[in-house]
């Protein structure tokens, strides 16, 4: 177990207050613990993916309050359905989901293992809603064979993940600001390998994007949908800690990226699987393996074919 500070030191005038109550916090809730002769906290081992996943996660409270006004003028009865701009704050969101990889480590393994399988004589492959190039990025520089596309409806993460590109030597990749929802038909029957991420539930018209996505496939290419894949709806997700974290930011992030439109599909991070797998095997595909993650028991990985 690694000790944070000493208990003597906790009540030492040279110990931040913010400090002291922040170790009282993380201890009464069970993160860290005080030793049995109650003079040392600690971070027990098996509690540090935890605190990893923990810290991440609490920095999405600033954003969910930036949008607390907003949230509730939409949800009057006076302005039913209002619509949110905060594009800004949407990109910090999407940089944090790309950016810290510790919470889903499983679900990015299963995908590598799965482009061994199909990427080592060399393919054809596009991420939509790449954000910054995180995975993208990765499986670039491990496949040298194959080709990559990074795509995003806005440049500014582009920036990132080209700059990341390029600082790591990678050069079977090129990024594009596209909008997954009307693709150039430049890309149709391009690509053997199309993946997504967190993207399908917060398009405006995540039908009209499937359609997209099957058109751009070679015959019989493969396209990897991650996505949150809640199982019994509310009633079935009652008390469950991971369920009530995406309902927050599905009401925070993912409902105002959405309902851009009067007729957009709006449908939120909690959409379910059973609506998910409905609309990918209404656009064309045939579901052939799905993968959840160890980390998180509610990312699915959809591995659908043309």
């Amino acid at each position: 177990m690694n000790v944070l500070v000493t208990y003597t030191e906790y009540f030492s005038p040279k110990v931040c207050p913010y400090v002291r109550e922040i170790l009282a916090s993380l201890t009464v809730g069970e993160v860290t613990s005080v030793s049995d002769t109650s003079t040392k906290f600690h971070l027990p081992e098996d509690h540090q993916q935890t605190f990893v996943a923990l810290s991440v996660l609490s920095r999405f409270m600033p954003l969910f309050g930036m949008r607390y006004n907003n949230i509730k003028a939409c949800a009057q009865q006076r302005n039913p359905g209002g619509k949110i701009t905060c594009q800004n704050n949407f990109i910090y969101f999407i940089y944090m989901m790309y950016s810290n990889q510790k919470i889903f480590p499983d679900v990015n393994l299963t995908l590598t293992l799965y482009c061994v399988s199909i990427t080592e004589s060399g393919i054809s492959v596009a991420e939509f809603g790449c954000a910054t190039g995180v995975l993208v990025n990765k499986l670039a520089s491990r496949f040298k064979n194959s080709t990559f596309l990074g795509s995003d409806i806005t440049g500014k993460p582009l920036e990132i993940a080209r700059a990341d590109a390029n600082s790591r030597g990678i050069q079977n990749i090129s990024y594009s600001t596209d909008n997954i929802e009307n693709l150039p038909e430049k890309y149709n029957d391009s690509f053997d390998w199309i993946l997504t991420r967190f993207v399908i539930h917060d398009l405006a018209y995540p039908r009209q994007a499937l359609n997209q996505i099957y058109q751009c496939l070679k015959p019989g290419g493969i396209f990897s949908m991650i996505e949150v894949g809640l199982e019994g709806g509310i009633a079935g997700n009652i008390a469950n800690g991971t369920s009530m974290f995406y309902y927050s930011a599905s009401t925070f992030m993912c409902i105002p990226e959405s309902f851009r439109q009067p007729d957009s599909a709006a449908l939120g991070a909690t959409w379910g699987a059973s609506l998910a797998r409905e609309m990918v095997v209404k656009a064309g595909f045939t579901i052939i393996n799905e993968t959840a993650s160890h980390t998180d028991e509610k990312e699915i990985h959809f591995v659908c074919q043309k």
